[in-house]
């Protein structure tokens, strides 16, 4: 048979598993010893796990990186320069499909030795620097300590980590070195990608970052100010990630305290910084509980209520990080006005977790960490206290933290703190901007962000005093992604540089951090279209069948265990109960909630009267989706966990894209797709929440009657092999026509209360008659804030799209401007609305980067 050319890949220099036929409503697979094509209904696909190379684990283990730091790491480098080497023998002897691919190769043999090369500058950094050396060892440390109440005994990074958080040294630690010339590289405009494949270790990757940049800043004198913002698309990644971040910071400040040279510097915390929904803005004496949609919400004052139903609203952590006891409960302290979750153990040497979840607690302590939603830097141009997140403030209230105003921000609530003016403080603006799940942040939701991202990097370099001006370092981080450096250029305006780089070699599945193992199967991904029954019938039936068949797994235990036994398991009786448990679990994606719905339905009908007929334990069903609040998404993850090997509790979930992000759990194990998902990333992302610590099992169950789906089915097995080249790319576009229109009432009301209210010595300029007296004397000239606000876009001479922004940018701002200083308004009509009189649209500012048009209501 000849092999069918593939036009999609001729440019792209990669092996490829060859294709010699495509069938029609099924698949196909050649079988060579034969010269056979053969059809295949249920086509099934081996997914071979990916691990990271051992072979210099006695380089990177967190004790001999402590030891000998620089030693370890330049092993590393010298294997690194040999690979490359091999992989120049490589260009000079390969054979290329195309010239282009040729010429690819070349660039990203030229990336790989840039790679190479800002490895190699960091650890010069590290051994000459004694600063850069001490957050090194720290950051090890930190990461080598075992809190009593974990399981996991962790020894060291893995490769790709290690090299990842040493390439950036440079670029973390530009701001206290200025006038270093070996640091000039750094000043390159560029974000950073950390790209790899889901579970692979990218969040212990950046917060490695993280937790070198706290103890860099704290070992430097930066004792107050936030160090790096971690920003998450979605509110249940957010609350997902916490835990790991909170745990990671509270083992930093384990090694702090135990440091003679640190232990009396403040304590690093984190802030929990999402929707008012999830979490209160601020607390008054009359502050109700979050408005969650129920009946109830908003009835109950927060002071007046008690544990449970503090715990029921604000409390994220369930088990405390330092004894490993689900004990966690909350409480509102009033004499440091603060909503504290505490460890409830009297055997834990904690009370107060290190954890704020108020927003104006984060403006008041500016911890070093901020675990943030996306939508939250619309808060720009609605707080007056954003300012405080980059280090403006004014004043010191012993008891309750900083200021930006003349007087306490809790002094409407009974504080008569004598307060102290605070000099500037030293580089506190954030390091780190670290954007997860980047893949996420396209289309409207992408396009503003831009906008409000460009604002802060414009702030960071422009709007604050020259000595605390600095270049915030982005870094996005992602499993699937194509086409990054049009995505990054959008987002940031900036080159995109990924992470590790593409590797320059003829032969896929391997780099110098990682390689297939062919003897490890991580999924068992099949597929089938079922045929003569509607695809809900179909959809049941599997899940229905596959429960019948692992509580017979289960019933019969040791006939099994004898069975695998002679085809080579080497576990005990007790292990395979343990992994049958781990596969009890079963997870449904659904498109639409709608097919959740019509799912539970059956399930709870049709499916649970067999499983009763045959004595088996019935579906215990819980839905994932949009319309579930998350703290209930939360609470059955919890439940889940807690109740593992209890055959009654959750046992079934419906999830729609809700589930396909941050949700880690050893217990899902089998997952069906309820027809094919619209986008191969979003496929990718949520059939990765499976195979985690076992093989998972992945079951596509195909619609027929959609043209995409049967195109899956018959190019299944050619699909999954080059799944990661069949991403889509991105759809962000910073210079969409009508985008400015929705986010300059919000990026100009952002200038004036941030920057202007300061340079004005205001406390704060919200109301309309005040930046109209500022117009009226001249202290804000209109021409000035039309510049700022085409520089805050990024608007260039290069870029014609960026011509027509910056022609409405001065056009908007001229009329707003001079709408508010020869208009009439109320005395305390809000900055906001003033700027929507006068605005395109009458917009006010953003919200929410998702607050988009206003809701029509069609009925029928």
């Amino acid at each position: 048979f000849q092999e069918i050319k593939l036009d999609y890949f001729k440019n792209n220099y990669k092996k490829r598993v060859p294709v010699y036929a495509v069938a029609e409503n099924a698949s196909v697979r050649f079988i060579q010893e034969k010269n056979e094509i053969l059809t295949d209904n249920i086509p099934v696909y081996y997914q071979k796990r990916l691990r990271t190379k051992d072979q210099f684990n006695q380089y990177i283990t967190f004790a001999g990186l402590m030891e000998d730091p620089v030693g370890n790491l330049q092993k590393i480098h010298e294997e690194m320069r040999k690979d490359y080497e091999k992989r120049v023998d490589e260009a000079q002897s390969a054979v290329f499909q195309s010239f282009t691919a040729k010429q690819k190769f070349q660039r990203d043999l030229d990336t790989y030795r840039q790679e190479i090369d800002r490895f190699e500058r960091g650890i010069k950094q590290i051994e000459f620097k004694d600063w850069v050396r001490k957050a090194f060892l720290y950051m090890n440390q930190t990461f080598s300590t075992r809190m009593d109440g974990e399981h996991r005994n962790i020894t060291g990074w893995r490769l790709f980590q290690i090299v990842f958080i040493v390439s950036l040294i440079c670029e973390m630690i530009r701001s206290e070195y200025k006038d270093d010339s070996t640091l000039l590289q750094a000043d390159i405009e560029v974000a950073n990608l950390l790209y790899f494949p889901t579970g692979g270790g990218k969040t212990e990757a950046f917060l490695g970052c993280c937790v070198f940049s706290m103890f860099f800043d704290r070992l430097r004198g930066k004792d107050y100010g936030i160090t790096a913002m971690l920003k998450y698309p979605l509110r249940l990644l957010a609350v997902q990630q916490l835990e790991r971040v909170l745990t990671v910071v509270m083992k930093a400040n384990k090694v702090r305290e135990a440091s003679e040279e640190l232990k009396h510097t403040n304590r690093f915390e984190v802030g929990f910084f999402v929707g008012k929904s999830n979490t209160p803005n601020s607390i008054t004496t009359r502050e109700p509980l979050s408005d969650r949609g129920s009946r109830h919400a908003g009835r109950t004052m927060i002071l007046e209520s008690d544990t449970e139903t503090l715990n029921e609203y604000y409390r994220f952590i369930d088990t405390c990080p330092v004894c490993g006891k689900k004990q966690v409960n909350m409480r509102f302290n009033q004499a440091n006005w603060k909503l504290e979750h505490y460890c409830g153990n009297r055997e834990c040497t904690i009370d107060a977790l290190p954890l704020l979840i108020v927003d104006q607690e984060i403006y008041r302590y500016m911890p070093s960490v901020v675990v943030s939603t996306i939508d939250k830097m619309a808060m720009l141009g609605t707080t007056n206290e954003f300012k405080m997140l980059f280090g403006q403030v004014k004043k010191w209230c012993p008891v309750h933290g900083f200021s930006c105003q003349s007087r306490c921000l809790v002094s409407r609530e009974g504080c008569t703190s004598a307060l102290r003016t605070v000099n500037r403080l030293k580089d506190p603006i954030p390091t780190l901007f670290i954007q997860d799940e980047m893949h996420l942040v396209k289309e409207s939701l992408g396009t503003f962000d831009a906008h409000y991202e460009s604002f802060a990097d414009y702030y960071a370099k422009n709007l604050v005093p020259p000595d605390q001006q600095k270049q915030i370092r982005f870094i996005g981080a992602t499993a699937t992604i194509s086409m990054y450096e049009e995505h990054i250029r959008h987002l940031y305006h900036m080159a995109g540089r990924r992470f590790p780089c593409e590797y320059p070699s003829i032969e896929g599945g391997s780099d110098f951090y990682s390689y297939t193992d062919e003897e490890d199967t991580t999924r068992i991904i099949l597929g089938y279209a079922p045929y003569g029954r509607s695809i809900t019938n179909g959809m049941w039936e599997s899940v229905y069948i596959m429960r019948t068949i692992l509580y017979s797994l289960m019933k019969n235990v040791e006939d099994v265990y004898t069975e695998l036994q002679a085809e080579g398991f080497d576990g005990t009786i007790e292990e395979l109960k343990n992994m049958l448990y781990d596969y009890w679990i079963e997870l449904v994606y659904n498109n639409r909630k709608q097919d959740a719905m019509e799912l539970e339905n059956a399930f709870r009908n049709q499916g649970n009267d067999r499983l009763e007929q045959k004595k088996i334990p019935k579906f215990k069903i819980e839905q994932m989706t949009s319309d579930v609040d998350f703290q209930t998404v939360r609470k059955t993850l919890f439940d889940i966990q807690s109740n593992r090997g209890n055959l009654e509790s959750t046992n079934l979930l419906l999830a729609t894209s809700t589930i396909s992000h941050g949700v880690d759990e050893d217990s899902f194990n089998i997952m069906y797709f309820f027809g094919m998902p619209n986008n191969n990333a979003e496929y990718i992302q949520a059939y990765s929440r499976t195979g985690r610590k076992y093989t998972g099992i992945v079951i596509d169950i195909i619609r027929l009657m959609r043209v995409r789906d049967r195109s899956y089915l018959k190019n299944f097995i050619v699909f999954h092999q080059n799944k990661d080249d069949l991403v889509e790319s991105v759809p962000i576009n910073r210079w969409a026509k009508n985008a400015v229109y929705s986010t300059l009432p919000g990026l100009l009301s952002a200038l004036l209360m941030q920057y202007y209210a300061v340079e004005n010595g205001m406390d704060s300029l919200y109301r309309a008659m005040e930046l109209k007296k500022l117009l009226q004397e001249g202290k804000i000239e209109e021409d000035k804030v039309a510049a700022q606000m085409a520089g805050i876009y990024a608007c260039n001479v290069h870029e014609k799209l960026s011509l027509a922004y910056e022609e409405v940018i001065r056009e908007e701002v001229h009329r707003i401007l001079h709408g508010i200083r020869n208009g009439n308004f109320q005395k305390d009509e809000f900055l906001g609305d003033a700027i929507a009189k006068f605005a395109h649209g009458k917009k006010r500012p953003m919200i929410s980067l998702r607050d988009t048009e206003e809701q029509v209501e069609i009925r029928i």
